[in-house]
């Protein structure tokens, strides 16, 4: 016989809105009735917006669960979780979580020195990438390393990084070895570097972590800094960069917030208004192509003692990556392969910046007597 609705019947079964038992043994009773879900609980939930429940039955309070998953649960024999553990938890999860993903935004950095240092952005390198220049990279990548002096900063999207599931299934299959053979070779990059003590930092990116992050919920390349003992910055950084007795204050980020088709650097003069307007030097990867200024800025607070000098640097970054990529042709230039070389004084204020390595072999050879074998 087809289930019809009883007003008083269902007002009378409605202590299922407060006792577990009653809900259980009702429902599959509708069910077999010809009562659908949805409809059986819209139904309830009218009478109750009505307020006929509550003067047609008489529930002592006592009687009513507080909440009717632990009433579940104590059926089940489990323990509902007291919320007061759950806080008293939470804090010792997040310390373990906080030890070994550490989230960095600031770090003082100390090289101790009585020379002037140059200081290398490496950016982009794409390792893997069809459209990375390996050998260019290899050469100016052994140069730094056999150079006195040299420190390097990276500023992420060290791999092409692609994972299969990648949207764009060109840019998967235009990778010349697979991420697992992509990461070993970082692995090789970073270890040179920090055996001869010159690596000072990496950072967030897209291709070096962000799009893994998405999909995997975690960083294959992060780990690899902090286990060499330099910091890793998830979002844009900043870092105190003391160079023998003078300290520079440096931002950066893999890809700064702002952009403008007429300037190139105007995410930077971004960052020194809304971020940072004590940065000596602010610097970003990404864009893969190269840029820099000097500019006038705040010489008020110069004068004032808060600045180290009325100058601020703007640094572009370019790339490895400065071969014909079909993706960046159909809107943007393609890369080129410029990074830039900072010089920092150690005993007062004193930045120089290039992108000509002939230029640092002057400074090596005047600074340490360096000539390279070649």
């Amino acid at each position: 016989m087809p289930y019809k609705w009883d007003e008083n019947k269902e007002i009378a079964k409605a202590t299922m809105f407060y006792d577990y038992e009653a809900f259980s043994k009702r429902y599959p009773e509708a069910v077999s009735e010809g009562v659908t879900y949805e409809s059986f609980r819209k139904k309830r939930k009218r009478m109750l917006d009505n307020h006929q429940v509550e003067s047609a039955i008489n529930v002592n309070p006592e009687d009513i669960p507080v909440n009717i998953r632990a009433v579940f649960l104590n059926e089940q024999g489990a323990e509902e979780i007291d919320y007061n553990k759950f806080l008293e938890l939470a804090p010792q999860i997040q310390e373990f979580f906080d030890k070994i993903d550490p989230i960095t935004v600031y770090e003082p950095i100390l090289i101790p020195t009585d020379r002037p240092i140059v200081l290398v952005q490496g950016s982009c390198l794409h390792v893997g990438g069809r459209y990375t220049f390996h050998k260019t990279f290899q050469d100016r990548f052994h140069q730094i390393l056999d150079a006195p002096g040299l420190y390097w900063g990276s500023l992420g999207d060290e791999i092409e990084g692609f994972y299969p599931t990648f949207f764009s299934k060109e840019a998967v299959t235009n990778q010349l070895f697979p991420r697992i053979m992509q990461l070993k070779a970082l692995e090789g990059i970073l270890d040179a570097l920090a055996a001869r003590n010159k690596l000072l930092y990496g950072t967030t990116s897209q291709h070096g972590a962000q799009w893994e992050e998405k999909l995997t919920g975690e960083n294959s390349v992060k780990p690899m800094y902090l286990d060499r003992g330099v910091p890793f910055f998830d979002g844009m950084g900043q870092i105190d960069l003391q160079v023998g007795d003078f300290t520079y204050h440096i931002g950066f980020s893999h890809k700064l917030p702002g952009y403008s088709m007429y300037n190139p650097l105007h995410p930077h003069i971004r960052a020194l208004r809304e971020r940072w307007p004590n940065a000596d030097i602010i610097i970003q990867g990404d864009r893969h192509i190269y840029g820099y200024s000097k500019q006038l800025t705040y010489v008020e607070e110069y004068d004032a003692g808060r600045r180290n000098s009325p100058w601020v640097h703007f640094i572009q970054a370019g790339t490895a990556k400065a071969g014909l990529d079909k993706y960046t042709i159909r809107g943007w230039s393609h890369g080129v392969f410029e990074w830039p070389f900072i010089l920092l004084h150690p005993d007062e204020y004193g930045i120089r910046v290039t992108n000509e390595w002939q230029q640092v072999l002057e400074w090596l050879h005047y600074y340490y007597g360096y000539t390279p074998n070649d």
